[in-house]
């Protein structure tokens, strides 16, 4: 607090700052401008203790004080507060702004001090306070009941700065997916609030001849309810409500007479000026009438802009508020004002307050920089909103602020007058999927269990956790090469590569960073000859074969493997397997070839010749003196034989392929000479090439082969799949007739790991958003060996005993805390497996991980942490950073935590979707 010359003193945990930290108002033409500027002294904690109430009105400003505050103080703070030349207190008043300076204007100040009478301290959830006390320093007073008292229903209110932003839409497609959800469908009440500019109301009133019963109506029977209580307008409600329902939705309209365009009678606000009443009457109203016609959630659609029909609402914080803008400046500034605002008067304190939503829409894709902009400013004002973390429960908050998007479509600029038409352009927009996770917050609890089993024993639960554990160790050691899988799962990319090699000898090059497979994948396929093997292993559909596979292998024609070259673990382990030890010695010797041409490089070689050389090599087709070589061997190689020659570890077998000019060409007449050459000879002769991003060459330059680019990087939904197939492998849920295994809903594996990472009912971030935040790369790529790290280290820490706090997680297999310690320990093996092993980002992530603990927050500076361009380009080729504004990066979460930095402000991660589409759709693998 202040004392009486304004100095800094403490109160509590609170400290004060002098009021000259806050700038004093230019203008002050009323007493409007001297109410509010004393509103923002307060709500800032910047009053003195002596001070307890503000009034001011037009004819003068009462300050009521402290019994023995000399009013020498109360002129000092004044002066300080106001400014000195615009304080008199010889005439004790305040000047105001007047064009004739010589006859001044003034706002006289009284004095007042307590006699220890009571001060008015009631407030109400409104954007103005009628009356300035210290109170506005705080919150205002919570909800008695965390819950509502209508048993179980959710609220949820859909507000926006600005209008035209697709508020209403975004509300109806809410009201639509949580009723025509087809696994948990419930009812909805969906109250149109605005009470200026109707718009739920017009489209219900197109298609129903009679609206019986409105929002207005409502209103004015809880206004003049005789007892207090809302019982009479909820009854009279439900007679009328029950023929205004479409479907499981009931609709309760802005007003009767939609042609009449004069102001409501009744506001919002006047429900809470009854003394005695509580100042959530409203709120709770709407959820009792929401159980009056069997709804179990509401869904409340808000007048735009700061007017009071909004505010007794968005002010209880136990209601889901979501806020829709688009990206222009003007409506971001308004959302973020608002949020400000909510965060100083009802901001999400207990552990039930749900944390705010965010919808943006209108996104255009191209814009991707104005949407990392905005979704972390957006984001950071959500954050504001909530208080009272537990560090027990961390809330997550740059994954549970992070906004939704809608992205603009040309279908929604003219939007129908009839609600079922309406809805057709939800549905065919895909706006359901946008409020997804929305809908999983409010959608009921319906107690969720695994669907293995209703209830089973601590005992078998940590025997199927230690089950899930050894798969995921074992689907690890074969994405590093180190064991080979009994099986492949059913996904999309392991069917295309069957496909694909059934098809011919095809000439593929595939892409991945570290711990995306290449190397699983070349041992793999190194020990596959009939690609009848690969179909079945795959479970790829026989109605998606190609002709020519029956006919090619009634003729008896396999496909021969032949590894061109890998790093010498990989060979020594097909060494164990299968393969002869010739094809191993063949593959050291192509390795030495390679070398020497490097090091005896000059003008005159010719790199295209020494591949093709190499290949006659590994082929085995140039060990007899009279065998043709070169081109010609390979030519009868095709005639006789389907070959495909398998390419992994270039980053072994050309160390320095980032700087190095020399090695740089040797792999360009790869792609753009040899790669071509082979395509020729008709699906006879292939070559797949297994590299890191990094190498791979700039599309502007080269290559120019005509082959096919795919990536080994996952995206969400197959990452989803994987985890889903790892429990069916791990016996943790039943075996699923379906081979394709698309996850369907967001909640398919909430008995996996929970709805939330914490209680179910918190405000903690939900736990399918947090998982995939956590193992995702920049640009949404996920790597399947990280994912599988971190099921199998969770399952392992969640075994009771592991941990004390692992039995309170009865309704899920992975407990929260198990999840949480798993990321930092696969995040830190990573980095260090990575700087032991790998040649290309190694060496960069080592420079990284020893810079000074001062350098290691986020965003960073490639010059402070002494990276070359180079270095920065492997580094966003892997994913693994990412550019924001000003040249700085930011680190993926996994090796953000596997190097030790540690984040100042919102990841750049905030402008992916939130909520994401997890349906089944037709995916491209090409890039």
């Amino acid at each position: 607090m202040l004392d009486d010359l304004g100095s800094v003193v403490s109160n509590g945990d609170q400290v004060m700052t002098d009021p000259l930290d806050v700038p004093v108002p230019r203008r002050l033409f009323t007493w409007v401008d001297v109410d509010a500027h004393l509103t923002k002294l307060v709500t800032l904690g910047l009053w003195p203790e002596w001070l307890l109430e503000c009034s001011a009105y037009w004819d003068s400003l009462v300050l009521t004080v402290a019994q023995n505050t000399a009013h020498e103080a109360v002129w000092t703070w004044l002066a300080r507060a106001f400014g000195p030349l615009t304080v008199d207190p010889e005439a004790a008043a305040i000047q105001l702004e007047s064009f004739d300076q010589s006859n001044g204007r003034f706002l006289p100040v009284q004095i007042a001090p307590n006699n220890g009478d009571e001060l008015y301290s009631v407030r109400v959830p409104s954007w103005h306070d009628k009356f300035i006390t210290r109170e506005l320093a705080n919150p205002l007073p919570a909800p008695k009941e965390p819950d509502f008292a209508s048993g179980g229903v959710k609220v949820c209110a859909f507000h926006s700065y600005k209008g035209g932003v697709g508020r209403t839409l975004h509300a109806v497609a809410l009201a639509m997916s949580l009723a025509a959800d087809p696994a948990h469908p419930c009812r909805v009440l969906l109250v149109d609030a605005d009470l200026e500019a109707p718009g739920i109301t017009w489209m219900v009133a197109a298609e129903q001849p009679e609206i019986n019963f409105s929002f207005e109506d409502f209103l004015a029977l809880l206004h003049g309810s005789t007892d207090g209580t809302p019982l009479e307008a909820i009854a009279l409600a439900g007679q009328y409500l029950e023929q205004q329902d479409l479907g499981d939705i009931v609709i309760l309209p802005a007003r009767r007479d939609i042609d009449r365009i004069s102001a409501s009678p009744i506001s919002p606000i006047d429900l809470l000026n009854a003394e005695g009443r509580d100042q959530y009457f409203l709120t709770e109203s709407i959820a009792q009438l929401a159980k009056a016609v069997g709804a179990e959630v509401a869904i409340v659609d808000l007048r735009a802009g700061t007017s009071e029909l909004s505010a007794p609402v968005l002010l209880d914080p136990r209601v889901h508020r979501a806020f829709v803008t688009t990206l222009s400046d003007q409506s971001i500034r308004g959302t973020i004002k608002l949020l400000e605002e909510i965060g100083l008067r009802a901001p999400s304190i207990r552990e039930t307050d749900p944390v705010a939503t965010v919808i943006v829409t209108h996104h255009i894709p191209e814009r991707s920089a104005a949407l990392t902009r905005g979704a972390a400013r957006l984001a950071a004002a959500v954050a504001g909103t909530v208080r009272g973390a537990s560090p027990a429960q961390p809330i997550e908050l740059d994954i549970a602020a992070r906004p939704a998007l809608s992205t603009f479509e040309t279908d929604l600029v003219t939007l129908p007058g009839r609600w079922s038409e309406v809805i057709q352009k939800i549905k065919r927009n895909g706006l359901d999927e946008v409020v997804s996770e929305l809908a999983s917050a409010l959608r009921p609890d319906r107690n969720v269990v695994a669907p293995y089993q209703a209830a089973i024993s601590a005992e078998i639960m940590d025997r199927r956790r230690l089950e899930l554990s050894g798969v995921c160790q074992r689907f690890a050691k074969f994405s590093s090469g180190d064991e080979m899988p009994p099986e492949l799962m059913a996904a999309d990319f392991y069917q295309y590569i069957s496909r694909s090699i059934a098809f011919g000898a095809q000439v593929e090059v595939f892409v991945g960073g570290p711990g995306s497979g290449k190397t699983s994948l070349f041992l793999w396929l190194s020990c596959l000859s009939d690609p009848a093997v690969l179909l079945e292993t795959t479970r790829t559909p026989t109605r998606s074969l190609p002709r020519r596979l029956t006919s090619a292998q009634a003729e008896g024609r396999e496909v021969r493997m032949v590894p061109l070259y890998a790093p010498r673990d990989a060979m020594e382990r097909l060494a164990q397997i299968t393969m002869p030890p010739s094809l191993v010695d063949r593959s050291q010797t192509v390795a030495s070839r390679i070398r020497d041409e490097l090091q005896s490089a000059g003008a005159e070689t010719r790199w295209a010749e020494m591949w093709v050389d190499c290949m006659a090599i590994a082929a085995g087709i140039a060990e007899t003196e009279d065998a043709p070589t070169g081109r010609e061997g390979l030519v009868r190689l095709a005639r006789s034989q389907r070959t495909i020659f398998l390419l992994d570890g270039l980053d072994e077998l050309f160390p320095d392929i980032l700087t190095n000019e020399v090695q740089k060409a040797a792999l360009a007449a790869l792609w753009n000479e040899v790669m071509p050459w082979v395509e020729t000879l008709r699906d006879n002769l292939g070559f797949i090439a297994f590299i890191n991003p990094a190498v791979m060459p700039d599309r502007r330059t080269g290559p120019r082969y005509s082959s096919r680019t795919a990536s080994l990087d996952w995206e969400q939904d197959d990452a989803l799949n994987f985890v889903d197939w790892l429990c069916e492998r791990a016996r943790v849920r039943d075996a699923k007739e379906d081979t394709r295994r698309y996850i369907q809903q967001a909640d398919s594996l909430d008995w996996l790991w929970g709805q939330r990472l914490g209680p179910n009912d918190s405000r903690v971030a939900r736990s399918i958003d947090w998982f995939l935040d956590s193992v995702s790369g920049f640009n949404g790529v996920i790597r399947a060996s990280d994912v599988a790290a971190v099921i199998g280290e969770a399952a392992r820490l969640s075994v009771a005993g592991s941990d004390d706090s692992s039995s309170e997680w009865e309704d899920r297999v992975l407990a929260p805390h198990a999840l949480i310690e798993a990321v930092e320990r696969v995040g830190r093996h990573k980095v260090f497996s990575l700087i032991e092993f790998d040649s290309i980002v190694g060496p960069i992530l080592k420079k990284m991980s020893e810079l000074d603990s001062s350098l290691k927050v986020l965003p960073f500076d490639a010059d402070a942490a002494d990276l070359t361009r180079v270095e920065v380009r492997a580094l966003l080729a892997n994913s693994i950073l990412h550019r924001v504004d000003g040249g700085q990066y930011w680190l993926s979460k996994l090796y953000r935590l596997g190097l030790g930095f540690e984040p100042t402000e919102f990841s750049p991660q905030l402008a992916m979707f939130r909520g994401v589409t997890r349906s089944p759709r037709a995916r491209s693998y090409y890039r």
